[in-house]
């Protein structure tokens, strides 16, 4: 009996080491957090199935039109697994002829299983013109397939999307990695031009569910379980032989 329960905490003590592992090898969920902290990182973040990384932002695409710094875009992860994504909140804002923003932002995007799940990418602005003439634009290259960004994707992995005033979809065939990159930009093109962008999108609906991370409980679930079956069968087997 007692090479049994030695067995038996043999076994619940490898699964609380594996359980350990494997909670060690999690990925961070991605954080509501300023931009700047998510550039300044060195390890991926989660959001369902897709990990986000390598970001790098430039608020000085046009050096005459300087975007908001990185510490002033708030970064909020969507909080739906099945539909992960984005959303850069600031203010980019024009008032005046000449007068305007420009911002650039490039991450990648992997699937946390491996697989070619990504197929779609949807995007989206919202805005606020109060007098015209303004121009407004958030342009989108994505690099399918690929860790590259503009100006080194391969033409034929490189899909080019520009959303003006509205949310707009793109599909293409299923990959496990792509390099998203962004433009935002707004611009008065006359002396009463003035308006606002206060925030972007990216949502990248995918195939599969989001990954679960373990529950630190587990284990000591895992161990209460054995040991409660163990006594159980001490008790059974005592009552079995003073029958």
């Amino acid at each position: 009996m007692k090479s049994a329960l030695i067995k038996l905490l043999s076994l619940a003590l490898f699964a609380c080491w594996m359980a350990s592992v494997v909670s060690a090898g999690s990925i961070a969920p991605c954080p509501t957090a300023p931009l700047s902290v998510y550039v300044a990182a060195t390890a991926p973040c989660q959001i369902g199935a897709l990990e986000f990384s390598y970001f790098a932002y430039t608020n000085s695409y046009f050096p005459a039109l300087l975007g908001p710094p990185a510490s002033a875009i708030l970064v909020t992860p969507s909080n739906n697994p099945g539909d992960p994504g984005l959303e850069l909140s600031s203010s980019w804002t024009v008032a005046g002829a000449g007068n305007g923003m420009d911002s650039a932002l490039t991450y990648l995007v992997m699937t946390i299983s491996g697989a070619p799940t990504i197929d779609k990418a949807v995007f989206g602005i919202t805005d606020t013109i109060i007098s015209q003439p303004v121009s407004i634009q958030f342009s989108e290259a994505l690099c399918l397939g690929v860790a590259l960004g503009p100006g080194k994707c391969p033409s034929a992995d490189q899909v080019d999307q520009v959303v003006q005033n509205q949310q707009t979809l793109a599909a293409f065939a299923p990959v496990s990695v792509m390099t998203i990159s962004d433009d935002i930009f707004i611009k008065s093109n006359g002396g009463s031009g003035n308006g606002t962008i206060s925030s972007v999108t990216n949502n990248l609906p995918t195939l599969e569910p989001g990954i679960p991370t373990p529950e630190p409980g587990i284990p000591l679930l895992s161990l209460s379980g054995l040991l409660s079956w163990w006594l159980k069968s001490r008790v059974e087997a005592h009552r079995r032989r003073l029958r």
